[in-house]
């Protein structure tokens, strides 16, 4: 069974951090847990995230987008910098917004080559390029 770490929001739903040493059994055993559909990464690969940048979850699970200022400007089809999370540093193109009480958008981030797809990330953590 998979660990449920208790103090962490729920950031991008629909991805799972997993620390773990890379074999087929490890793969294996992620394939076999329900509703996982595959790795970023892809079938011949995956992608490798840095303690420092894992770290980076611990801090901003206190962080209440709602609080912070959101940037009305930003719309479909508007590249961005994110400026908090783990994906921090990284650039993306928004699919779409929804303001709600807490504004969020659809982003595409492309790391290295391969494009993730966030559902839910807070519009206040983006910046306009």
């Amino acid at each position: 069974a998979l660990p449920i770490f208790e103090g962490f929001r729920a950031f991008f739903p629909g991805y799972l951090l997993v620390h773990l040493v890379p074999s087929a059994s490890a793969f294996s055993g992620l394939r076999e847990q329900k509703r996982v559909a595959g790795f970023v990464g892809g079938e011949n690969g995956y992608h490798v995230i840095r303690d420092a940048d894992v770290a980076v979850f611990k801090p901003i699970s206190a962080v209440n987008p709602s609080r912070m200022v959101a940037d009305k400007t930003i719309g479909v089809a508007s590249e961005c910098r994110i400026t908090v999370a783990p994906f921090a540093g990284f650039e993306c193109v928004v699919l779409a917004v929804k303001w709600q009480r807490e504004p969020r958008g659809r982003v595409r981030i492309n790391v290295n080559g391969n494009f993730i797809v966030i559902d839910r990330m807070p519009i206040a953590f983006l910046e306009k390029l």
